[in-house]
């Protein structure tokens, strides 16, 4: 099958039109996505303390890694 994103890896659409979305996107992208939907929902201590567990933990380990590269192991063996 045609990816997009394989073929135009350099093309802004290439997100877009990519059958496979993880391979274009960090844990760091994916978090700032998911937060941008949800925070209006979040009461302020809620919306701190994912900040705060983000910014201390989850990003310096995992931020610039690949969502297609993130195993379930990795979070596994940190906890």
């Amino acid at each position: 099958t045609f990816d997009y994103a394989t073929h135009f890896p350099s093309s802004p659409r290439a997100f877009e039109f990519s059958n496979n979305k993880a391979v274009l996107l960090t844990v760091e992208k994916a978090v700032n996505i998911w937060l941008r939907r949800n925070r209006q929902n979040w009461a302020y201590s809620t919306e701190r303390g994912y900040n705060s567990m983000l910014t201390t933990y989850i990003l310096p380990l995992w931020g610039r890694l690949r969502l297609s590269d993130f195993k379930a192991a990795l979070f596994k063996d940190w906890s």
